[in-house]
C-alpha cells in the first residue's frame, strides 16, 4: 500500500474525500491511496484505521515524503501498530522480494553487498533477498553480521554454494571491489565511520530510507549512487499515478 497526496482538482463545493487507485506493478498488486488536502484530525484517524486494518497481516504500508511531511503527531497518535510502517516518520524495511526488484530496476552490478542491521529476523530476510538474486551473481559479501545471524547463515552459505558455486564472503568491513561491478544493499548498517570504504562508482541501495544517510552520502560521497528504497516506490507509483 503506498499513501500520497491527491493532486487532483475538485468542483467548488464538492467534498473532498480519500481516494484509491489499484494496479500491477512488477508482478504485485499496489494499492493506492490518495489523500486531499485539508483533512480534519476526525476523518484523517479515521482513514488511517481502515487502512491499517486492510493492511493487517497481508501489505506493508508506505507514505510519500510530502505526505509524512505534512502529519502532525497528532494525527499519527494512537497507531502503536503502525511501528516501522510508513505512516510512523520512517519507511519500512521492504519485504526481501520487494528490496530485490527494487534492486533489479537499477543497472546490473555482478557483486552484492548486504551491510547487515540489528533487526530481528534478518537471517531469514537475507536468505530470501539473495535467493532471488543469486543466478546472476559473481560475488557475495554479507558485511557486519551479529555472530548468531552469522552462525544461521553457514548451512544457507553452503547450499548456496553447491547449488550454484557461488561463495559467501562473512565480514566486518567493506570488501575492496570495484565500484562499477558493485553493489551494495544496506539493511540498517551504521556507516558513519565505514563511508570511505566504499569504493568510488559503487551502487547503494538504502532499504531503511533514512534520510540522515542520504544527507551524509550527498555531503560526503558524491561519487557513490545513492539510491533509497522509498524514492525508488515514490518514482515509480508517480509516474503510474500521472498515467491514469
Amino acid at each position: 500500500m503506498y499513501l500520497m497526496p491527491d493532486r487532483e482538482q475538485r468542483e467548488k463545493g464538492r467534498k473532498r474525500r480519500l481516494r484509491a487507485e489499484r494496479f500491477w506493478w512488477e508482478g504485485r498488486q499496489v494499492s493506492l491511496y490518495l489523500f486531499p488536502p485539508g483533512l480534519g484530525y476526525r476523518r484523517m484517524q479515521g482513514y488511517l484505521r481502515l487502512i491499517v486494518r486492510e493492511a493487517e497481516g497481508k501489505a506493508q504500508i508506505w507514505a510519500a515524503p510530502e505526505l509524512e511531511a505534512l502529519w502532525t503527531d497528532r494525527d499519527i497518535a494512537g497507531f502503536p501498530e503502525l511501528s516501522g510502517t510508513g505512516i510512523s516518520r520512517g519507511a519500512p524495511l521492504p519485504e526481501a522480494e520487494l528490496a530485490a526488484r527494487l534492486l533489479r530496476l537499477q543497472p546490473f552490478r555482478e557483486t552484492l553487498v548486504v551491510l547487515a542491521g540489528r533487526r530481528e529476523g534478518q537471517a531469514r530476510w537475507i536468505e530470501d533477498f539473495v535467493q532471488e538474486l543469486y543466478p546472476d551473481l559473481n560475488g557475495l559479501y554479507l558485511v557486519g553480521l551479529p555472530e548468531e545471524t552469522a552462525e544461521r547463515l553457514g548451512d544457507f552459505a553452503d547450499w548456496l554454494y553447491g547449488e550454484s558455486g557461488l561463495v559467501t564472503c562473512f565480514t566486518d568491513t567493506f570488501p575492496e571491489a570495484d565500484g562499477r561491478r558493485t553493489a551494495a544493499a544496506d539493511l540498517g548498517a551504521e556507516q558513519k565511520n565505514g563511508l570511505r570504504r566504499i569504493p568510488a562508482g559503487a551502487l547503494y541501495l538504502d532499504l531503511t530510507s533514512d534520510p540522515a544517510k542520504k544527507r551524509l552520502f550527498n555531503e560526503k560521497r558524491t561519487d557513490i549512487s545513492y539510491i533509497s528504497a522509498r524514492n525508488c516506490l515514490d518514482t515509480a507509483f508517480k509516474a503510474r499515478y500521472n498515467a491514469f
